[in-house]
Order: structure tokens, then sequence, then C-alpha cells
């Protein structure tokens, strides 16, 4: 088993990571993108119609074959809860992780399910998909603190807009 991420000297890059209902958006020092946050199973023979040359885009986790993003949309699994989330965030941070290297990720969690957080940190933190093991050092913080932060501080991280009088 490969160890994918641990966090050495020359991979501290940061993902910011927003899985959503209907996409994962992420950014990073490389930019912007997003892919549909789609999971759906894989078929079980590779002789399903349309599928056997796509054998490669299978991923296995947890004893079951997923297909993610794109080629998963006409046949996901309901995205429209916490439990998808719970469930399924590893694979889609580990599609993520093919397109862009990072070993820590900034996450975040719709406020109505953050009393779970330490939970999806621990789910994030630590997983194997295709025999490859990922250790990633995870933030995760209630869904639209990014807003708070950008109107607190300036692009060098200093203090601009001092709210501790306000009732957030």
């Amino acid at each position: 088993m490969d160890i994918i991420s641990i966090g050495t000297e020359l991979e501290t890059e940061m993902i910011g990571l927003d899985i959503g209902f209907s996409d994962t958006k992420y950014v990073s020092a490389g930019g912007m993108k997003k892919f549909p946050s789609a999971v759906a199973y894989a078929p079980e023979t590779a002789l399903d119609l349309g599928t056997f040359a796509e054998a490669q885009s299978y991923y296995q986790y947890k004893g079951q074959s997923y297909i993610i993003g794109e080629k998963a949309i006409t046949d996901a699994i309901s995205t429209r809860d916490i439990s998808f989330l719970m469930r399924f965030s590893p694979l889609l941070v580990n599609y993520a992780r093919q397109q862009v290297a990072f070993n820590t990720i900034a996450v975040g969690l719709p406020i109505g399910y953050y009393s779970k957080r330490i939970k999806f940190e621990e789910i994030l933190s630590d997983f194997t998909v295709d025999n490859g093991h990922h250790k990633y050092k995870v933030h995760v913080m209630p869904q639209g603190i990014g807003v708070l932060y950008d109107y607190m501080y300036n692009d060098q991280a200093h203090l601009i807009n001092n709210i501790s009088n306000c009732i957030i």
C-alpha cells in the first residue's frame, strides 16, 4: 500500500475544498476548478455496454467499485443529505487529488451539520482508495466563514475590519 500524502517539505500545498451536493469546487495555488459531486456504483462486470473501455475510471473504496464525476452523473447516488458527504467525500477528495497535489485540506460543512465536524475531519484525514493510503491535515469550517474572513482580512492576512462588537 502506498502512502499518497503525508505532508513532506516538498509538498506543502493547501486546497480549499467545497464538497457540494451538486459540484465539488476547489481552489489551490494552481487556480480554481470544479467537477460534479456525482458518485455511482461501477458495473459488476466489464462487459456492460459502453463501460468496458472505462475500467481505469473505477475507484475502489471500502470493498466497492465506484465511478466519480462526469461519468457518474446518469446513475449517481443521491447527494441531498449529510450521509452522502460522510460516506463519499474521500472519493471526491481522491478525485481532486488526481488533478492537484495537496497535503492540507480546508473544507466547509453546512452550518446545520457542523456538529458532525469532528467525524468529518476524521473521515477526510485518513482513508484508503485504490490501495493508496491518504493522510491529510484537515480544517473543517462552517460554510460561509470565507465571506467573513474576506471581510475581516486583506490579501496579506492583516486584520482590516474588527468585528468584535458585531453579533453574528
